[in-house]
């Protein structure tokens, strides 16, 4: 503490230029943001507001430099989160920051992105019914996620809600991690008396609990029949209400219902996912099971190539455990543009906001570390003149510099180097302020330009102008985030943006698997009556399905699932404060489709939803069956699988880059699982075993040179099924007893020799 006390005392606003190089953009700029005020507090001068004090601390991604390990941070008191290869979770303050920085051992530090909820009669048709009613095809056997873990990080958790209840009336939520603020504060909630006394996180939100229906719902499971429905009537189409009632019109389970639920929950700061993935595979790890976790949040900031620390982090988590994240729902929004630079045409304009009341960020990355001009312009919609402009025109963290950040304020703040303008006062009000920060990201080597936007009140007849101006044979990727959408506006020399690049920053991290959303039903019942989505059309991708090409030039999503029209469970707690007097008109007021009522008497429901927020956890329950199928599935084998055996239909030809691989099969995919091709055939391995079928449900197991050999039949739970031993060298397991499904055929020879192998028991 005393050399943070130090540090803040004595230094100016700014950063080091050699601590600058070593912090991306974002943390820099939060750092030099913090810092800045604590001086000009001192001065006497007024400085914008910082994002947080001095002493406060906030968790980054430190990656290291090559061949160091943690006990560098450790040595120096540092508070390590997490850590995986060469990187690791850390609670800093910025004073703190700035001295990691200056550490040899240290390569680079970077804050994570915050992230939003991506809102905006799924299984029938991705076969995912019969799958979890077991049809013949898989061996009539029903997979529903035993034997899986399935977690989520999102945000309106109701653990407790009837949809996640097993047999025994409690909830199949096993852990429940609170990961809150920018520091990543955990909460655990690790048995069945404190995960029952747990209420939720907001009670304003209810996204968390409809996504995790998506995914693991598990209602009618056990007999459990809604009290009130509302459903479309098979025959006629028409809209319907009954009592007492569950039937196929009204199954809402998940793919995964019969999975084991990890849930976190909390605040979206980019680093929470982050630590909220660590704990869902280490409680999946310690418990000796395979985990697919959903990300239904997103944002549009970073570089789109993985390159930054976030995706590489989360990147290693998916070398580990399934991982799924919605595509983004700005499939129809103008939130990018790309522009080649050429001698004729070295400059892109656009207006990101329709008047400078909007709140929102401006990010804009080059290819490599070519410094480009960002002007901000202050057009005057009234006269259609720019009253004026400002042009930043070098690299800020450049050796010569000693900022990373140069502040547009009105006059209300007093803080010198801070640039004031007549005209900004009017556009952005008097406190109103925008932030442009500039460097060369330490993680890729490409120069970052971004444009932050708080104004506070301001004028509707100034238009913010964004001009960028580069040199012949570069480029730039533009992105919009918050409340901004690039726009022409129909102003001469002006340019609209384009939804081509709107994919969700987080599903560009390299090996996780990235959702799409097509239309499940465009007809929902409700107690209202039914609803229709007129512009929507079955089994076609929705307009805001994100898409778009990586900047390492991968195309996202991978696959599309159910994300319009898709009904699950919402948070009573979030109904409670719609509506504290329980109203029954609650349902039709907020659309509500179906109620159950429990044994407290509280009134649990279930609504429609739309968004990739629905579709990418249906995709991770479908995987969490594939999984049930086969434990030791990757992203790369997923990945296969759906290649494999998405459906591709007239729809998917219409706009492939928008499928992906094209709509999620439950059944094919979980049947390609099951294949045993290459399995029963024969084999030979390291270790010189030989196992060859012996029948419909036998296997004869050879290993060379052994007196004696022993062959157990271990379904995939761990639970012994068959038994067969030789004083020779072949012994022959004859499986008629066993339940069809996937088993590990283990043989053991006399001298100590041992092999493992998956096979499929028809």
């Amino acid at each position: 503490m005393k050399k943070i006390l130090l540090l803040s005392l004595a230094a100016a606003a700014a950063l080091g230029s050699s601590a600058q190089s070593k912090l991306d953009l974002s943390a820099a700029t939060l750092a030099a943001r913090v810092m800045e005020s604590q001086v000009q507090s001192r001065s006497g001068e007024l400085a914008v507001p910082a994002p947080m004090g001095i002493e406060d601390k906030v968790s980054v991604i430190v990656t290291l430099a090559p061949g160091e390990d943690l006990s560098s941070l450790e040595a120096r008191g540092y508070e390590i989160i997490a850590s995986r290869e060469d990187m690791a979770i850390v609670r800093m303050s910025a004073p703190e920051m700035l001295l990691a920085s200056e550490m040899p051992e240290v390569r680079s530090i970077s804050l994570s992105y915050d992230a939003q909820p991506l809102l905006f009669s799924a299984k029938k048709n991705t076969q995912a019914n019969e799958v979890i009613n077991g049809s013949a095809e898989i061996g009539g056997k029903s997979y529903d996620g035993t034997g899986v873990i399935v977690g989520l990080m999102d945000s309106g958790l109701d653990p407790n809600h009837p949809n996640f209840l097993g047999a025994d009336g409690k909830s199949r939520a096993s852990r429940v991690f609170v990961i809150t603020g920018s520091n990543s504060a955990v909460s655990t909630y690790d048995t069945p008396t404190k995960i029952a006394n747990f209420t939720t996180d907001p009670t304003g939100d209810t996204h968390g609990t409809h996504v995790l229906g998506c995914m693991a719902g598990s209602f009618g499971s056990h007999g459990e029949k809604f009290s009130k429905v509302a459903f479309l009537n098979s025959r006629t189409g028409g809209n319907q209400t009954g009592t007492n009632r569950w039937t196929s019109d009204t199954d809402y389970r998940g793919p995964a219902a019969g999975a084991d639920i990890a849930i976190a929950c909390g605040t979206t700061e980019g680093q929470n996912i982050l630590v909220a993935a660590e704990k869902i595979y280490s409680y999946a790890k310690s418990q000796g099971k395979p985990a697919v976790m959903n990300i239904s949040l997103g944002h549009n900031y970073g570089p789109h190539d993985g390159s930054d620390a976030n995706s590489r982090y989360l990147s290693s988590v998916a070398n580990d455990m399934i991982i799924c994240v919605s595509a983004g729902n700005e499939g129809a929004d103008n939130v990018s543009i790309h522009k080649d630079f050429t001698a004729a045409s070295n400059q892109v304009k656009t207006f990101p906001a329709a008047s400078a009341t909007s709140a929102g960020r401006v990010d804009i990355w080059g290819a490599d570390a070519s410094i480009y001009k960002v002007t901000l312009q202050l057009y005057n919609r009234n006269t259609g003149k720019v009253d004026w402009s400002y042009t930043l025109d070098q690299n800020l963290n450049s050796t010569d510099e000693q900022s990373t950040m140069k502040v547009i304020t009105g006059s209300y703040y007093t803080a010198s180097g801070y640039i004031h303008n007549e005209f900004f006062d009017v556009a952005y009000g008097k406190q109103g302020a925008v932030f442009f920060s500039s460097k060369i990201d330490p993680n890729n080597n490409r120069y970052n330009v971004m444009v932050s936007f708080q104004p506070n009140g301001g004028s509707s007849a100034y238009m913010p102008g964004i001009v960028v101006e580069g040199t012949n044979g570069k480029s730039v990727d533009i992105f919009a985030s918050g409340n901004f959408a690039f726009n022409s506006f129909n102003v001469d020399g002006y340019v609209s943006g384009s939804p081509a690049n709107s994919i969700n920053g987080i599903a560009t991290a390299k090996g996780v698997i990235a959702v799409g959303a097509y239309t499940a039903s465009n007809v929902i019942p409700s107690f209202g009556g039914k609803l229709t989505y007129r512009a929507y059309t079955d089994n076609d991708i929705t307009d805001f399905s994100s898409y778009g090409t990586s900047f390492d030039g991968r195309q996202l999503p991978h696959v599309a699932g159910p994300g319009l029209g898709v009904v699950s469970s919402i948070s009573s707690y979030y109904t409670e404060k719609l509506d504290p007097a329980k109203a029954p008109e609650i349902a039709q007021a907020s659309g509500l489709v179906t109620k159950s009522v429990n044994k407290t008497n509280r009134n649990y429901y279930w609504s429609e939803m739309s968004g990739t927020s629905m579709a990418s956890p249906f995709v991770a329950g479908v995987i969490a069956t594939w999984l049930q199928a086969d434990p030791t599935l990757t992203s790369t084998d997923v990945l296969k699988i759906i290649d494999a055996t998405a459906v591709k239909d007239q729809y998917y030809y219409a706009a492939p880059y928008r499928f992906g691989a094209g709509r999620i099969n439950a059944l094919e995919g979980l049947k390609m699982v099951l294949d045993p091709a290459g399995v029963a055939d024969v084999a030979v391995d390291a270790s010189d075993f030989v196992v060859s079928p012996a029948g419909r449900r036998a296997f004869e197991v050879f290993a060379a040179g052994a007196a004696g050999i022993r062959v157990e039949l271990y379904s995939l739970s761990g639970s012994l099924a068959a038994t067969a031993s030789a004083g020779g060298d072949t012994a022959v397991l004859d499986a008629e007893g066993a339940a069809p499904g996937v088993y590990v055929l283990r043989s053991t020879a006399d001298n100590g020799r041992t092999d493992a192998r998956k096979v499929v028991i028809r």
